[in-house]
């Protein structure tokens, strides 16, 4: 009878740890170490402070720079899971130097970032541009979708939530119906109505902003550097073009980096920017731009009866795979 040796994951061993020797050299982890310990200016923090004569030591900047991003990069974006994950991850503790800030102060932190956001990507740009991150001969742009608090069970065009609306409306109905006959012992064909201001408070959930009823998706690119990014409420992102391209150039110039940044680089965007009113206005801005026209197909002869090669290959038994070649800047 073969036998083995005995093992039991219920123990407990005291392993001595060194965090800075988790840090391990060429990982993403050391890279996001070092820019935040040694090329960035965190003195628009100070302002943020007031506790020169008393209070209570207040936690690092650096500690929330580096836990921040790192838990992004794990997928963990709720403050709470970074703070959990400060006493529990091993990474997460030598980031942080075992530190531990509460989910109060990670919250906090972030929701008030908007001020001090764009000086720190200045400098992160400016330390892309002295380690040859930034080619200068390609600009790619592109728009994605990020995901808000508003659910989308809750958001629509104004006739689908005019729809939610009156269906809640008639579930609220049959609440109060089964409510008296449960009471009364006896249903009732027609109900009163429900007054205003029962129906508003049931209903108060619904969004009263108009959104687009077209599902819009767009790609996630993918450039070895950003150099330039904004967020916008808005489902449509044609018109930014233009403005995103001299954004980008001022933030070039303000840095000492390239009085014009767009001399000699090329730009590119996808058919979601394309119209006539933006391909003017991009070409006011001197870009050397190429966008991608939406419409080519239809008026290409090349591409007439294309379509008659769909049904063929669909019935065809042998399996494909859809390829797709992209390049990083």
């Amino acid at each position: 009878m073969a036998r083995f040796k005995p093992y039991d994951l219920n123990q407990t061993k005291m392993i001595p740890l060194s965090y800075a020797d988790q840090v391990l050299e060429g990982s993403f982890e050391y890279a996001l170490n070092e820019i935040v310990e040694e090329h960035l200016d965190l003195s628009v923090f100070e302002h943020r402070y007031h506790n020169d004569a008393t209070g209570r030591l207040a936690y690092d900047p650096k500690v929330l720079l580096k836990i921040l991003p790192y838990g992004y990069y794990r997928g963990i974006v709720s403050s709470r899971r970074i703070a959990e994950a400060c006493c529990r991850d091993v990474m997460f503790m030598a980031l942080s130097a075992d530190s531990r800030p509460h989910f109060t102060t990670i919250a906090s932190f972030v929701s008030n970032l908007e001020h001090e956001i764009v000086s720190l990507f200045g400098d992160v740009l400016f330390y892309a541009s002295a380690l040859g991150l930034i080619g200068k001969e390609h600009f790619a742009i592109d728009g994605c979708k990020l995901p808000s608090n508003a659910s989308k069970k809750w958001s629509g065009t104004h006739n689908e939530l005019d729809e939610k609306r009156k269906k809640l409306e008639r579930v609220a109905q049959r609440i109060v119906q089964r409510g008296i006959a449960s009471v009364t012992g006896r249903s009732r064909r027609a109900p009163p109505p429900l007054n205003p201001t029962t129906l508003a408070a049931i209903a108060r959930r619904l969004p009263r902003s108009k959104t687009s009823s077209k599902r819009t998706r767009r790609s996630v690119a993918r450039p070895v550097t950003v150099v330039h990014a904004e967020a916008h409420g808005s489902g449509y992102e044609a018109h930014l073009l233009a403005p995103l391209i001299e954004a980008t150039r001022k933030g070039f110039a303000e840095l000492g980096l390239d009085q014009d940044v767009f001399a000699d680089v090329k730009v590119t965007a996808d058919s979601g920017f394309h119209s006539n009113v933006v391909v003017a206005t991009v070409e006011a801005t001197g870009a050397d731009a190429y966008i991608a026209d939406r419409d080519y197909r239809k008026r290409e002869p090349a591409f007439t009866g294309a379509s008659r090669y769909k049904a063929r290959d669909n019935a065809s038994d042998i399996p494909s795979a859809r390829l797709s070649v992209s390049s990083r800047l």
